[in-house]
């Protein structure tokens, strides 16, 4: 007869269970003399206090329906494998951790499908595995279970057929079980065909598929690239290929030129949503370092990476467009346009966690005026009301730190290091040049932690023209060659004529860096 049980409450117990039975103890053992209605009460009450936590768990992750688990499952490894061989059925093991939320979400969508579970109890023996309990522990070591949610299909001599690494609606789900009943597609027998050497790429396809449901990552990436050397570009819009497309990460390469050329036709096999955001992705990490002001601003550059973003036709409200626009805006220096501009478009980037929030964290600029610091405060304070843990308290901090900052720290230019030199001659100015990379830890710490302190700001943009460069990026590689620039951070002041008046290597605190500014010859 099948088990029912309900979602998040398998029959072995769980950690708010055992909290109840030591509870349940004690309680019995203080109060032994006292009348049995009290006991009953009691313990009524705690019975009730545990089902009303563990419902309300359910409904914050899943919303207030519930399903109950219809799967007909076994709970020993070798009541399985003897039902097996009698049987004549492979064993699909649910490797369960009551605390990660990819379990239980399998049981609240695919585990409650009464069709899917018919199947299931049809087709294979179904093993329900605690991965706390003492054989979930023998489990978890013996075939290496260390992701969650995992799932394993056994033959009855407990060898592994398939592996199902990570959850899925069905019937996505469905199709990745199947794959262990035949053997041209199942891990054991596609493994079987390769290492013997006599295989076709039909046999290696279904390989390379069969790894990446078992989430043998390090291997598939190995194995694909002799895959994909068999390809002709033709066969790059398959649906069936798409499974290669993450591993063609470079804007230069063949894959991403065919792609653009024939959007359409991935489209129509693979979907929209599917394209777009993989083409995103290729984009996204370039593109938020100059949001966030990582990557010092460049005109050109950005402009060339808005070009790209143009010719592979991503959507105006695709993340990327949307952080080109905060780049440039805050490039520009516009933070009223800015803020603006996030508090129409921000919700388009909801869609990609946390990115939203750290462009926030990172708006706040050198040398803004008063009434931009004010407005950014007033925009901040919403964004941390609309944020929840973590993520609000940074933001609140980040509102303390600018009200009790009145002044901010250095205030960079932004323009050709030709043009700063005739600014430095007109003003009789020095130029103060922080060279630094994107990769350098003590830049990010001067950046962060040094050059924003008001005693610093006050200071250096006072007495000198002040710039970033990145010695890897543009000009940077010629003034790194120039000026002899091979450790980062490397600090110079120079002239009006281009001549180094001063060079200091490396992270320096605020004191020392104040202190040799000021031991700096002026020219003012």
């Amino acid at each position: 007869m099948a088990r029912h049980y309900p979602v998040g409450r398998q029959r072995t117990p769980g950690v708010l269970q055992r909290t109840l039975r030591k509870r349940c103890k004690i309680i019995l053992t203080n109060y032994f003399n006292m009348k049995l209605k009290v006991l009953t009460l009691l313990t009524v009450c705690l019975l009730a206090s545990w089902t009303g936590y563990a419902q309300n768990r359910q409904r914050e992750m899943y919303g207030d329906e519930t399903r109950e688990v219809k799967m007909n499952y076994v709970h020993s490894l070798e009541q399985a494998c003897k039902d097996a061989y009698r049987q004549k059925k492979l064993i699909f093991v649910n490797c369960h951790a009551d605390w990660a939320a990819p379990c239980l979400g399998m049981n609240q969508f695919v585990f409650s499908d009464e069709e899917f579970c018919r199947y299931m109890d049809k087709t294979f023996v179904n093993l329900f595995v605690d991965m706390s309990s003492p054989e979930g522990k023998e489990i978890r070591k013996e075939y290496g279970v260390d992701v969650f949610a995992q799932y394993l299909i056994l033959n009855y001599k407990g060898e592994v057929i398939q592996r199902i690494q990570g959850g899925s609606k069905l019937p996505e789900f469905k199709e990745m079980v199947d794959l262990s009943l035949n053997k041209k597609t199942s891990l054991a027998g596609t493994r079987l065909k390769y290492e013997s050497g006599k295989y076709s790429k039909k046999d290696l396809y279904n390989y390379l598929k069969a790894l990446r449901v078992a989430g043998s990552d390090s291997l598939f990436k190995s194995l694909a690239k002799e895959y994909m050397a068999m390809m002709e570009e033709k066969e790059y819009a398959q649906p069936e290929n798409w499974i290669f497309a993450h591993l063609h990460k470079n804007r230069q390469g063949a894959y991403y030129r065919y792609m653009v050329a024939n959007k359409p036709l991935f489209i129509k096999n693979v979907g929209e949503k599917q394209v777009n955001g993989y083409l995103t992705s290729l984009f996204s990490s370039e593109i938020l370092s100059y949001a966030t002001g990582s990557t010092e601003y460049d005109a050109e550059a950005l402009n060339r990476l808005h070009g790209e973003m143009r010719e592979a036709a991503l959507p105006d409200t695709c993340a990327c467009e949307i952080l080109y626009n905060v780049a440039l805006l805050r490039g520009e220096r516009k933070m009223h346009d800015l803020l603006q501009y996030l508090n129409e478009n921000g919700k388009y980037l909801d869609n990609h966690r946390g990115i939203r929030s750290l462009v926030e964290l990172n708006l706040p600029q050198p040398g803004m005026k008063d009434a931009e610091k004010q407005e950014l405060i007033s925009y901040l304070q919403r964004a941390s009301e609309r944020e929840k843990g973590t993520t609000s308290r940074r933001l609140k901090e980040l509102i303390e730190q600018l009200e009790k900052n009145t002044s901010q720290g250095i205030d960079f230019q932004h323009a050709p290091f030709a043009s700063l030199l005739t600014k430095a001659k007109e003003e009789k100015k020095l130029i103060f040049v922080d060279c630094y990379t994107s990769w350098c830890g003590p830049c990010r710490m001067m950046a962060n932690n040094v050059f924003t302190r008001p005693e610093i700001g006050d200071y250096f943009n006072a007495h000198f023209i002040n710039v970033k460069i990145d010695m890897e990026k543009g000009e940077g590689r010629d003034l790194a060659k120039k000026y002899e620039v091979r450790a980062f951070p490397t600090l110079l002041m120079i002239d009006h004529e281009g001549n180094i008046v001063e060079r200091m290597v490396g992270a320096q605190s605020t004191e020392k860096l104040l202190e040799w500014a000021k031991s700096v010859k002026h020219n003012d």
